[in-house]
């Protein structure tokens, strides 16, 4: 669902928010988009209202925190205009960033009042081919229940779901081939990406950072799914500091400096030596350990193949295991716990 501000359309909700859209529950309910300077936004959802003033061209606004479950209808109105948002649950929203493999989509069947939104498109067309860039524009900003959606990501939703049974969210923002270089921005990034393969992307520091990952710290989270690290295994000698420096800088930008990291340890991968491998493993347990509040998902032994893409049942296996071992992890979970 997207928005475009034009002279006969001069109010937008940002395109992060569409039918079918999960929100986080526990927390405010976090609102944006467009409208001109001094212009009133209203938005109302069960008796809940808030209220904005646009300055310089933006507005964001927060609505107390709903119940848990749903549906709930959600209406903004600006300068007799209304925009409304339909099939709206509360509940645990995640977002699954990673290389091919957290992103893979599928058409899938989530569960009542569970979602998945396919993530934003690049901003920059130069730095991707043609179908890739054509493939993102058709599937972007998209919340979907039955549809193409993360594999990975919904074999996580789906366990999530049975076993805390409230609405789950997935923000899908992998993209194939990424190197840990393009998800943050601090400084100190070597220059070597690590592999050589054709499928890895040159892409200049902070890239996804940039037009993936920033544009969603205003939407509230419960943690992130993280499953990359095939595009830097011969550099993994710097991986630790890279996946440590990331976490810190997406946990600072969101301002949740515990924000869970499920991160999953490097799968078999047949063309890779056992020893850079093993060697990867470690770096994504330090990088964990320092920066805490981190799962680590085994995931060798269910990627049996040696494939860098694991089949779609192998896919399913990590999904399941990584939401798995977040709940034992957390015996505070249940169906009221924000």
């Amino acid at each position: 669902m997207i928005y475009d501000l034009t002279p006969e359309r001069p109010f937008r909700l940002s395109a992060v928010y569409g039918h079918g859209a999960v929100l986080q529950r526990g927390v405010p309910h976090v609102f944006w988009g467009s409208a001109p300077d001094s212009a009133l936004v209203q938005a109302e959802a069960d008796f809940i209202s808030a209220a904005a003033v646009s300055r310089d061209g933006q507005w964001i606004l927060s609505l107390d925190p709903l119940p848990e479950g749903g549906p709930y209808t959600v209406s903004f109105s600006c300068l007799g205009e209304t925009i409304t948002l339909n099939r709206i649950h509360v509940g645990d929203v995640w977002l699954v960033a990673g290389q091919s493999n957290a992103r893979k989509h599928a058409k899938l069947q989530l569960p009542d009042g569970c979602s998945g939104y396919s993530g934003f498109g690049p901003t920059n067309k130069g730095i991707y081919p043609d179908d890739v860039w054509q493939s993102l524009i058709d599937i972007r900003r998209q919340w979907v229940s039955h549809g193409q959606v993360s594999r990975f990501g919904a074999a996580f939703a789906i366990e999530m779901h049975e076993q805390l049974q409230i609405p789950i969210g997935i923000a899908s923002i992998a993209f194939p081939g990424t190197p840990i270089q393009s998800w943050y921005s601090s400084a100190g990034h070597p220059k070597a990406v690590g592999s050589t393969a054709k499928w890895v992307r040159k892409l200049p520091p902070a890239t996804m950072a940039k037009e993936w990952v920033r544009p969603l710290y205003r939407m509230p989270a419960r943690g992130v799914v993280w499953w990359q690290g095939e595009s830097n295994v011969p550099a993994h000698a710097d991986y630790a500091d890279h996946l440590q420096r990331m976490i810190a800088e997406w946990r600072s930008g969101r301002g949740d400096p515990d924000m869970p990291f499920i991160i999953v340890k490097l799968q078999s991968i047949a063309t890779e030596s056992a020893a850079d491998l093993e060697a990867m493993r470690a770096a994504q347990e330090a990088a964990a350990k320092s920066a805490g509040n981190c799962i680590l998902v085994e995931s060798a032994d269910l990627a049996a193949s040696g494939d860098v893409h694991p089949p779609p049942e192998e896919l399913a296996s990590i999904g399941r295991r990584a939401a798995a071992m977040y709940i034992a992890a957390t015996p505070s979970l249940g169906r009221n716990s924000p």
